[in-house]
């Protein structure tokens, strides 16, 4: 059944110019990758989509390491699920149901091209990511990707507020992540 999804799929996505390995299509538009994904559930008989957008700076310095050459949804700079662009539930479509199909390439043609499209300059990444339940949430990989785009604009104040508050609050790995960030973008310890 995903295999007759995702040549429906296919139909909606390959004239726009994605490209599809598995259950993933990717777009190079300018330096921003944008990217549509089948998730299956753990027991292989639901399914959902998501869609995001990567932006490459972000990536590139939050993680320290290269763009992958093929990216899912998860690695993306701000993403979303059907749920987030209507009702807040999220949707899993039964692979039993014979419209599912044409149910979810209707909900990317409507919502998630949509979201995708809106999202292709630095600026709109940067307003997705900061009203995101994430960001608000100082949660990681989000508020970091926030900050290295204030930053890249020029905003080294609001950057280095933002990595201060996530620091504060964050556990783990992405403390450390956090102060190796604030050095790099030179943030002096606030007076």
């Amino acid at each position: 059944m995903t295999t007759g999804i995702a040549r429906d799929i296919d139909q909606l996505l390959q004239p726009l110019g994605f490209k599809r390995q598995e259950g993933t299509w990717n777009r190079q538009r300018g330096v921003l990758i944008d990217v549509v994904s089948m998730q299956l559930s753990k027991t292989g008989r639901r399914m959902t989509v998501e869609a995001g957008v990567l932006h490459p700076v972000a990536w590139t310095k939050c993680w320290e390491k290269p763009v992958p050459d093929f990216v899912d949804a998860p690695e993306c700079t701000i993403r979303v699920r059907v749920a987030d662009l209507t009702d807040d539930v999220d949707r899993w479509w039964s692979l039993d149901d014979s419209g599912t199909a044409a149910d979810i390439v209707d909900k990317i043609a409507s919502l998630l091209l949509p979201f995708i499209e809106a999202n292709h300059s630095d600026d709109a990444i940067e307003r997705t990511l900061a009203a995101s339940r994430a960001v608000k949430n100082l949660n990681a990989p989000e508020t970091v990707y926030l900050a290295i785009l204030q930053h890249e604009r020029g905003d080294t104040a609001g950057a280095c507020a933002l990595l201060r508050r996530f620091r504060d609050k964050v556990l783990g790995a992405w403390k450390p992540t956090a102060e190796t960030l604030m050095h790099q973008l030179n943030c002096a310890s606030p007076t």
